[in-house]
């Protein structure tokens, strides 16, 4: 078991966090399923692949995913559960356990309470996203969405998809960090998509609207940015070490790195290899973006109009792409401006510019 769960760990390397949380929580939401299951015996992978997983009190291992529900894993057999047995979205974003032995699940709609038995829906206060920013700009964002989960002392912590945080605690939500970080068209946008208990029991939270890392102490809030020391306002995630210091990563924007936090002060080293690893990886995976993306404009290509014309080949096709953008492009333009494209003759820019207009 212990190969195939590296094995896992290998193919959500990029956006997984296994953790542990316990806490105590309670909820007074009466909407409910019984659980019904899928059972494999062979590891499904989602289509949109998988988001965060937890180890259980029993060390199975719960995994959630972009789409397809989560995963139960015993180490022998998963078992999914979706929409249809009670979650709240199949989009499922993180995993937190409590000292009653709850699992809750944060989702695209909210919250899901498992029991072991059953699911309950907890919807978060509405906040309407219909208009604005959010809507026309950024619509991957959603302030009812639940995007990252902590358990703290008998009650739960929230980050949102662009509404702050709320603290939990089994009846009603109460905001914080709701005016972080940069505003969108006049109003904030906070996104946490991390939140981490410290050894001291300090919560923290990361912003990706530039709201850099917040420490909560019981008592208030502390927020520290790229003056304090971090190298970058953009918070991606946060892990805390059996020593007690802080790491801190980002969204990967070419001057920041693992930011390390002793308690008194921020380390950043330019130099540190662990940088050069990390940026390495982020490479890598933005040169995977770029050659999916290229893969699917060589199959556009392939299913261009500029097909149905006679004599013009790949490398033409290709040259006119390029040049244009699209087909539908091509065909708006003039005859002058298809002679000007490199390698295209004015023989070949006529019976181009023909087809279109005849």
């Amino acid at each position: 078991m212990n190969v195939l769960i590296k094995n896992i760990a290998l193919l959500i390397l990029s956006s997984t966090i296994i953790s542990s949380c316990k806490g105590q929580v309670k909820s007074n939401d009466k909407s409910s399923k019984t659980e019904k299951t899928q059972v494999a015996s062979e590891i499904p992978v989602p289509k949109n692949g998988f988001s965060n997983a937890l180890v259980d009190k029993d060390s199975t291992i719960w995994f959630s995913s972009n789409g397809g529900g989560i995963y139960h894993y015993n180490g022998k057999t998963f078992k999914n559960y979706t929409e249809e047995d009670g979650l709240s979205s199949n989009q499922v974003f993180s995993i937190a356990s409590d000292q009653n032995d709850n699992l809750w699940f944060g989702t695209q709609n909210g919250l899901t309470k498992y029991d072991r038995k059953k699911f309950e829906h907890i919807a978060l206060p509405y906040q309407d996203t219909t208009s604005g920013w959010i809507s026309t700009v950024y619509p991957v964002l959603n302030p009812n969405a639940a995007h990252s989960l902590a358990v703290g002392n008998n009650n739960l912590w929230i980050g949102t998809g662009g509404g702050g945080a709320y603290l939990y605690d089994g009846i009603s939500f109460k905001p914080y960090l709701t005016e972080i970080g940069w505003k969108y068209e006049g109003s904030f946008q906070n996104w946490i998509p991390f939140i981490r208990k410290d050894n001291k029991g300090n919560m923290w939270f990361a912003s990706m609207s530039n709201g850099g890392v917040n420490q909560f102490n019981g008592e208030k809030f502390t927020q520290y940015l790229l003056e304090d020391g971090l190298s970058d306002n953009q918070v991606r995630t946060i892990y805390c070490d059996k020593s007690g210091k802080i790491w801190i990563g980002f969204n990967g924007n070419r001057n920041s790195g693992l930011t390390v936090y002793n308690g008194k002060s921020f380390k950043f080293e330019k130099n540190d290899p662990t940088l050069f690893f990390m940026q390495r990886l982020r490479d890598e995976a933005h040169r995977f973006a770029i050659t999916a993306h290229r893969s699917k404009r060589a199959k556009g290509i392939k299913k261009s109009l500029l097909d149905q014309i006679s004599g013009i080949g790949a490398i033409r096709k290709r040259a006119l792409l390029n040049h244009f953008g699209s087909a539908r492009s091509v065909e708006s333009a003039s005859l002058d401006e298809i002679k000007s494209v490199e390698g295209v003759e004015a023989k070949v820019a006529k019976k181009i510019y023909n087809f279109f207009h005849e």
